[in-house]
């Protein structure tokens, strides 16, 4: 479970962690509403909190460092932060 004690998210970070959960979503055929990705949304409160602040890098993590698929890929422009590293 996700400790956001104190946590303050801005409308970029926001934008990232649901463009990454919309995409994890798609990629595995889950609902968005269901169960399952309200587990993943935690997790990648988590990951995210942890440094994976970028969507690329936040969906990679969520993926388990799987090769990405069709439909899922942006240009890292996109990202206000772009791509660390």
């Amino acid at each position: 479970m996700s400790l956001l004690l104190n946590s303050a998210f801005t409308t970029d970070d926001v934008d990232i962690l649901r463009g990454a959960l919309d995409c994890w979503c798609a990629e595995k055929r889950i609902d968005i509403k269901s169960a399952e990705a309200q587990f993943a949304a935690s997790r990648a409160l988590d990951l995210f909190q942890s440094g994976h602040d970028t969507r690329d890098g936040l969906l990679l993590a969520l993926r388990g460092h799987r090769a990405p698929l069709n439909g899922c890929r942006w240009d890292p422009a996109d990202d206000a932060a772009g791509l660390a590293g």
